[in-house]
């Protein structure tokens, strides 16, 4: 993923902050471990939030022990325990990533398609071991990156449909949190929102480059009027899109029974989406503001 699924941190405890980053370098260990060193330098705080999901849904107890890390090598961190269903985070790390780089090509000139091309050379690798993993779950993954790229080429495209695809995706990681039928269900639902919110957010984040370079952008599609005079009213119907994601997956997390880390979660579904969403769209007020107090 991208980065967007955060915690709004001054509503945290200091524990309640220590613990949301023992579950990020937990992870990060783990998917050094089940995919090379190369990878923990692509993770984001995303999966801190998919980590704590999948531990707050068990029943057991969740442990963590100070270790070293290569970022960090003078001080230990605590790290969050992982067991084999971490292995299904690890694939669905490199697998977005990978759809990332891909995308990346598609968007990027000569000279940055070449560079993609290679990253995308060098950790083929791993994709390659993600689909003997987990065979299925590759193979579907692969066929919604196909169906997103198909979905915004449509003559029909709209925002739903351009954004159905990556929520698809989600909602199939998602649903592999929990063994149980009903909570799979609704994890389906919140993995679905999640994945339409990314998409989003990061559609509104690349939205001035996506309209300099010509690429494709949901927000971007029927714009009638000149850039500059339509340009806020576009990014405050994204806002609106935005939120509507956040307020469905609010509906279904209020569904699940969690059983640990809830006031972490609470945080980021509650404050976390909504702050990082404000963020993004007030990203070049805030540019332009520092360009006129420097000159």
């Amino acid at each position: 993923m991208f980065g967007y699924i955060r915690v709004y941190t001054p509503d945290l405890r200091v524990s309640e902050y220590e613990t949301y980053k023992s579950a990020y370098c937990g992870f990060c260990k783990q998917l050094g471990r089940d995919y090379g060193q190369l990878w923990r330098f692509t993770l984001s705080y995303d999966f801190a939030f998919v980590k704590l999901l999948l531990e707050g849904l068990k029943e057991g107890k969740v442990t963590a022990c100070k270790k070293r890390c290569i970022a960090h090598p003078f001080h230990k961190r605590y790290c969050m325990a992982c067991d084999d269903s971490d292995r299904l985070l690890s694939a669905a790390a490199v697998l977005l990533s990978s759809a990332k780089i891909a995308d990346n090509i598609e968007d990027s000139r000569f000279f940055g398609r070449l560079f993609w091309k290679f990253i995308a050379f060098i950790t083929g690798f791993s994709v390659r071991k993600a689909a003997r993993d987990f065979p299925l779950l590759v193979q579907a993954a692969g066929d919604l990156t196909k169906a997103q790229k198909q979905a915004e080429h449509h003559e029909q495209v709209t925002r739903d449909r351009a954004a159905d695809p990556t929520g698809q995706m989600m909602a199939l990681f998602f649903e592999q949190l929990s063994p149980d039928a009903v909570q799979k269900r609704i994890l389906h639902e919140l993995g679905y929102q999640i994945g339409r919110y990314v998409y989003f957010i990061d559609a509104l984040d690349d939205l001035e480059k996506d309209k300099k370079k010509g690429n494709f952008n949901p927000f971007l599609l029927g714009m009638h009027r000149e850039w500059s005079q339509q340009k806020q009213e576009i990014k405050a119907g994204a806002l609106a899109t935005i939120n509507r994601c956040i307020g469905g997956a609010i509906e279904a997390y209020e569904l699940l029974e969690i059983h640990h880390m809830k006031k972490i979660l609470d945080n980021i579904l509650y404050f976390g989406l909504q702050t990082t969403a404000k963020t993004v769209s007030e990203k070049e007020k805030k540019q332009t503001q520092q360009e006129m107090e420097i000159n």
